[in-house]
């Protein structure tokens, strides 16, 4: 594991915490906060409406927030009370946070941030467990 994941992780472990999953997502419209991270959220804000369409239907979120997960800030995310998963929008870190993201067959996916880099494949999905 990375400096960055092992931080993480460490931060959880000592809060007593399970570690929820937080998933990076090449798709997702906006970052998604699951409950799983709820108590590590802040700044928690009413938004206009959004529809999203999940497997059980279309659901409407109307809160937004930003989670600090060890010496990384996602803000803005929708805060989706329908599920336990985080997923991060890969393209908003790309885009707001300066990560660079990689695919080769080799290595998966390596994401490197400015305060690290890791590389976590599960599956199809790149996960980074140590919340």
């Amino acid at each position: 594991m990375t400096d960055l994941a092992n931080q993480s992780l460490s931060m959880v472990s000592q809060s007593g915490g399970d570690l929820p999953w937080v998933l990076i997502d090449g798709g997702t419209f906006n970052h998604m906060f699951g409950t799983d991270v709820a108590s590590l959220l802040s700044n928690i804000r009413e938004v206009a409406p959004h529809p999203v369409k999940t497997t059980g239907g279309v659901v409407w979120l109307k809160h937004q927030a930003d989670l600090h997960l060890g010496v990384v800030d996602i803000m803005g995310g929708h805060v989706n009370p329908y599920m336990d998963t985080t997923l991060i929008a890969e393209g908003k870190m790309v885009d707001q946070q300066r990560w660079l993201v990689n695919t080769s067959a080799d290595h998966g996916k390596v994401i490197q941030t400015p305060t690290g880099s890791f590389t976590r494949a599960h599956r199809c999905l790149v996960c980074w467990l140590s919340v």
